[in-house]
C-alpha cells in the first residue's frame, strides 16, 4: 500500500519558544528575525512523542532521538548552522531575511496565508503544533504559488535545518562523546570513522613498474609566496646539487636540478606584489589540469600548478563527515542558490579537484556521444584513434580495474536487474587491481577501509592527487596551494598571466596572516578550475564571448530509497561498482537515463530524506542501518548558466532548471530503481519528492512481482506526479560544458585546440569543454580531452621554451628530490 503513517503532528511535544533572544548573534538578522529562524527549525527537527509509535519500542539511544529539538538551546546545532549562514552569499542571507522579516511582523500576511488557532501573530509566538502545520502547507500546497519566496524560502531552511542536524553528529571523525546533541549516531551505532590501512600493503613505486599503480603517499611540496626566493639562491643550490650528484654520476646541468621559480616582491602602483615567472600556469589541480601539468613538466617546460583548496595528506582520509563539506567541496558544501531551491551542486575544491572526492568510477566515452560531438558539434578528433589511446592512457594511468568487491546495495542492483530483464554490469574502478573496499571516498581516500576478517586486501583510489600530479612534480612541475586566481592578465589580446590572493597557512599561534597578492607571468596560461569555476574566471578577466557561462549541464540526479527487512550495512563496500544501461536512450537520441548506487555517508544520505513531519522524519533516519539508496541520473538535454555574482565578482551563481524532458527520463529511471528495490524485498520505498508518498510493501518476497496492484498503483502515481518542483530536489556531482568546445566562436568558447578564441596563449583544459553533457562520470573524458589539448598546446609553444636534455632515467629523480629536499630544509625554504 502506499499510504504513509500518520503525519500529524500530535506526538510532538510542545515547548515554549523563547521571546526574547538569550544569546548574542550575527547582525545579518534582527533579533525577532532571529527568533522566527529558530523556531522554523525546532519545529522541522522537533521533539517527538516516544509513545506515539514513531518506532516501536525505541532504545534509550533511539529515544533520545526522538526527544531531541534543533532549538536555540541546542548549543552545536546553533554553531553549525550560524557557520553555514556566515559562508552563504550576502545576497543569499538577504533573501532569507526578507521572508524572516515578513514572518516576524504581526498582522503583515492576511490571516489565510499564516492561519492557524493564533491568528496573524509573529510565528516565533505560535504554538509548536501550528508552527509545523504551517511549514508543511508552505512545502506542499500550490495555493502559496502566488507567492513563490515563502515556498522557496520554506524548502531551503528545511535543507538547511536537516543538513545542520545531521552534520552536528560528527564533530572531528568520531561522535564526540562530550557533545550530547550527538544523539542520531549513537543510535545508529556509528562510533568512528574506518581507519585506512598502514602496514606493507602502502606502496610507493615509480609509475613504469606498477602497471597502473600510483602514489598514496607523495610528499608534495609547495612554494611558500611569504619569501622571496632569487636567481642568486637557486644558482647557489644548483651548485651545491651538482656537487652532491657528482660522486653518484648523474650529469650535472642546472636546468635538470633545483627549483625552477624565482619568487620576488615588486611595487606596481600604490600595491606590493609576490611576482613569479614561469613557462606554463596551470589553474586549477584537477583531473583536467592535472594532465596538462604532467605532459608539459615532461616535455621540459617550466610549469607551475596553482590550486584555491588544501592539499590533505592521505593520511588524514577520510575527513570527518562535519569536516568534509568545509575543506574539500566548493561553497564548504553541496553548492545551494537558494532562489533555485531544487537542484545541489556538488563540486570537490582541493587538491586533485573532483578526483579526491569521487567514487572511483571509469568510464569512457560512449561512441554514440563520441559521434555526436564530432559530427554535430565540428570536433573530429573525438572520432580518432588517438583520441581513443588517450582513453586508454588514462585508464592504464589510473589503474582501472574491473576487480572490485560489490557491496548489498550494489549486488541489489545487479541482482534485481537481472531478474527484470534490465542490462546491468560492472564498473572499472581507479584502484589498481586491488580491492578498494572503502565506502568514504567522499570524504578523501585514506586506503582501504575494509575489514580484513571479510578477506578485504588493501588498496587506493588512485585519483590525480596519486598519479598524474606526483608525475609532473618528478618532472619539475611546481606548486602552490590557498591561491584563488582574480583574473587573467591579457596584454593586446595576449594572455600573458594571473592576478590572485594567496592565503598563507595558519601560524603556529594559530592567528591567521594577511592574504599577499600575487603576479603570475606566464607564456601559456591553463585554466582548469572546473565547469563553474573556469567561466567565472573568464568573465573576471573581461573576456567578450556572449557563451562564457552557457549551456552548463550537470547529470541531474534523483535519489530513491529503499528499507530492507535486514541489515545493509550502509558504509561497508565501495560506493558505486556497477551500473544498469537499460533506460540511457529513452527518447531515441542518446538521452536518457542511468542507474547507479549513490554513497551512504550519513550527513551525505541523510540530509537527503523528504520531510513531511517531524515524526515520518525521524522515524527513516532511525532505519538507516536497514537502507539502500539508488540514483536515477540523466544525460541532460537542455543546460543552464553559470554567472558572476554582481554583489560578489569573485563568486559565481548559477541559472539551471530540470527541463521537463529531463524530468520525464529521471522519472522513469526512478521507476525502475524502485522496481528493483521491490522485486529484491524492500520494505518501504520512497524518492525524495514530498509530494509522492513513501509505498509500504506487504506481499510476501518469494510471492512479489512488478505488476502487483498496489504496487502498480504507486507507480501510476509516481510516474502522474513526475520528479517536479518544489517538491523534490536534484543533486549533481557533475558539471560540464560551459565553456564549450567548438570551430564556431558564435557558439563555443574555445576552438578544437582548446584555446580560447580571441586570445592568444590561452587555453582551457576541464569538463568545461565538453559539447554537451558525457551521459557517463566524465572524469576519464575529461582527462583523455585534456590529454588531447596538451599535446596541441606543445605543438604550439615549446619551441620557445629552453629545452633541458634527458640526462638520466626517471628513477634518478628520487635522488635528486632527497637531496633538494635536504638542502632546501637546511636554507629554511
Amino acid at each position: 500500500m502506499s499510504e504513509p503513517i500518520s503525519t500529524t503532528t500530535a506526538g510532538t511535544t510542545s515547548p515554549e519558544s523563547p521571546t526574547a533572544l538569550p544569546y548574542n548573534l550575527p547582525d545579518f538578522f534582527s533579533d525577532e528575525e532571529w527568533l522566527v529562524l529558530f523556531s522554523l527549525t525546532s519545529a522541522i527537527v522537533a521533539a517527538v512523542d516516544a509513545s506515539d509509535e514513531t518506532i516501536s519500542s525505541p532504545t534509550s539511544e533511539e529515544a533520545a532521538v526522538l526527544s531531541f529539538s534543533a532549538s536555540i538551546e541546542s548549543t552545536h546545532f546553533r554553531q553549525f548552522l550560524l557557520a553555514v549562514l556566515q559562508r552563504l552569499p550576502e545576497s543569499s542571507r538577504e533573501s532569507m531575511k526578507f521572508v524572516l522579516g515578513l514572518l516576524a511582523q504581526e498582522g503583515f500576511f492576511p490571516s489565510y496565508v499564516l492561519w492557524s488557532k493564533s491568528g496573524a501573530v509573529p510565528f516565533y509566538k505560535k504554538a509548536q503544533e501550528e508552527r509545523i502545520e504551517l511549514i508543511k502547507s508552505w512545502i506542499d500546497g500550490r495555493e502559496w504559488v502566488f507567492f513563490p519566496p515563502l515556498r522557496t524560502f520554506a524548502r531551503s531552511i528545511l535543507r538547511l535545518t536537516c543538513l545542520s542536524f545531521i552534520k552536528t553528529q560528527a564533530h572531528t571523525g568520531e561522535v564526540d562523546l562530550h557533545n550530547e546533541e550527538a544523539v542520531l549516531f549513537r543510535a545508529l551505532g556509528i562510533t568512528e570513522k574506518r581507519k585506512p590501512t598502514t602496514d606493507n600493503g602502502i606502496r610507493n613505486i615509480e609509475r613504469e613498474n606498477t602497471g597502473g599503480m600510483g602514489d598514496g603517499l607523495y610528499p608534495f611540496e609547495f612554494l611558500d609566496l611569504s619569501k622571496d626566493r632569487s636567481e642568486a639562491e637557486i644558482l647557489w643550490l644548483v651548485n651545491e646539487l651538482n656537487a652532491q650528484l657528482s660522486n653518484g654520476g648523474v650529469p650535472a646541468h642546472e636546468d635538470d636540478v633545483g627549483p625552477k621559480h624565482t619568487l620576488k616582491t615588486e611595487k606596481i602602483g600604490e600595491e606590493e606584489y609576490r611576482v613569479i615567472e614561469t613557462d606554463a600556469l596551470v589553474i586549477g589541480s584537477g583531473c583536467g589540469g592535472a594532465v596538462v601539468a604532467m605532459a608539459v613538466a615532461e616535455a621540459n617546460g617550466k610549469v607551475l600548478v596553482v590550486e584555491k583548496g588544501t592539499w590533505y595528506p592521505n593520511s588524514t582520509f577520510p575527513k570527518s563527515e562535519r569536516e568534509t563539506g568545509t575543506s574539500l567541496y566548493e561553497g564548504g558544501t553541496f553548492y545551494v542558490r537558494p532562489e533555485q531551491e531544487n537542484l545541489a551542486l556538488l563540486a570537490g575544491s582541493t587538491w586533485g579537484g573532483g578526483g579526491t572526492v569521487n567514487w572511483s568510477v571509469c568510464l569512457q566515452t560512449q561512441g554514440f556521444v563520441r559521434e555526436e560531438w564530432a559530427t554535430s558539434y565540428g570536433v573530429p578528433f573525438y572520432l580518432s584513434q588517438t583520441y581513443q589511446k588517450k582513453l586508454d592512457e588514462v585508464f592504464n594511468r589510473l589503474g582501472a580495474t574491473l576487480h572490485s568487491k560489490h557491496n548489498n546495495r550494489n549486488n541489489n542492483l545487479l541482482e534485481g536487474a537481472h531478474k527484470l530483464g534490465y542490462y546491468g554490469r560492472a564498473l572499472h574502478q581507479n584502484s589498481g587491481g586491488t580491492q578498494h573496499i572503502d565506502g568514504y571516498c567522499t570524504s578523501g581516500c585514506g586506503g582501504n577501509s575494509g575489514n580484513p576478517e571479510d578477506g578485504d586486501g588493501w588498496g587506493w583510489k588512485l585519483g590525480v592527487a596519486q598519479t598524474y600530479l606526483p608525475d609532473a612534480a618528478r618532472a619539475g612541475a611546481e606548486f602552490i596551494q590557498g591561491l584563488f586566481v582574480e583574473s587573467i592578465i591579457i596584454e593586446n589580446g595576449v594572455a600573458t598571466g594571473a592576478k590572485g590572493l594567496w592565503i598563507p597557512p595558519h601560524a603556529e599561534d594559530g592567528e591567521q596572516a594577511s592574504p599577499i597578492k600575487v603576479i603570475i607571468n606566464a607564456k601559456t596560461v591553463v585554466v582548469s578550475c572546473g565547469s563553474l569555476s573556469s567561466p567565472a574566471l573568464l568573465l573576471r578577466s573581461k573576456i567578450e564571448n556572449p557563451n562564457i557561462g552557457l549551456n552548463l549541464t550537470v547529470h541531474p540526479s534523483a535519489a530513491i530509497m529503499a528499507i530492507y527487512p535486514e541489515e545493509t550495512k550502509p558504509l561497508y563496500g565501495a560506493s558505486t561498482t556497477a551500473i544498469v544501461t537499460t533506460f540511457e536512450n529513452i527518447d531515441g537520441e542518446g538521452y536518457g537515463a542511468k542507474l547507479e548506487c549513490t554513497n551512504m555517508l550519513p550527513t551525505f544520505v541523510l540530509s537527503t530524506i523528504p520531510w513531511t513531519s517531524p515524526q515520518d522524519y525521524k522515524r527513516k533516519l532511525l532505519q538507516w542501518k536497514n537502507m539502500d539508496a539508488y540514483v536515477s541520473i540523466c544525460r541532460d538535454k537542455i543546460g543552464g548558466r553559470v554567472y558572476l555574482d554582481p554583489a560578489n565578482p569573485n563568486a559565481f551563481k548559477v541559472d539551471y532548471i530540470v527541463s521537463e524532458i529531463d524530468r520525464k527520463h529521471l522519472t522513469e529511471g526512478a521507476i525502475a530503481a524502485a522496481k528493483i528495490a521491490y522485486v529484491q524485498g524492500a520494505k518501504e520505498i520512497f524518492l525524495n519528492n514530498t509530494a509522492i508518498p513513501t509505498f509500504f510493501a506487504t506481499v510476501a518476497v518469494e510471492a512479489r512481482s512488478i505488476l502487483d496492484p498496489e504496487f502498480q498503483e504507486w507507480i501510476a502515481r509516481v510516474r502522474e506526479q513526475g520528479l517536479h518542483a518544489p517538491e523534490g530536489c536534484f543533486a549533481s556531482a557533475h558539471q560540464m560544458g560551459t565553456c564549450r568546445m567548438g570551430p564556431d566562436k558564435s557558439k563555443a568558447v574555445v576552438d578544437i585546440k582548446g584555446k580560447v578564441f580571441g586570445v592568444e596563449n590561452l587555453y582551457v583544459a576541464d569538463a568545461s569543454v565538453l559539447p554537451t553533457a558525457s551521459g557517463v562520470n566524465p572524469m576519464v573524458t575529461t582527462m583523455a580531452t585534456a590529454a588531447i589539448i596538451a599535446d596541441g598546446l606543445l605543438k604550439e609553444v615549446s619551441g620557445d621554451w629552453k629545452a633541458r636534455e634527458e640526462r638520466w632515467g626517471r628513477a634518478r629523480w628520487a635522488t635528486v628530490e632527497a637531496a633538494k629536499g635536504r638542502l632546501a630544509a637546511s636554507r629554511g625554504w
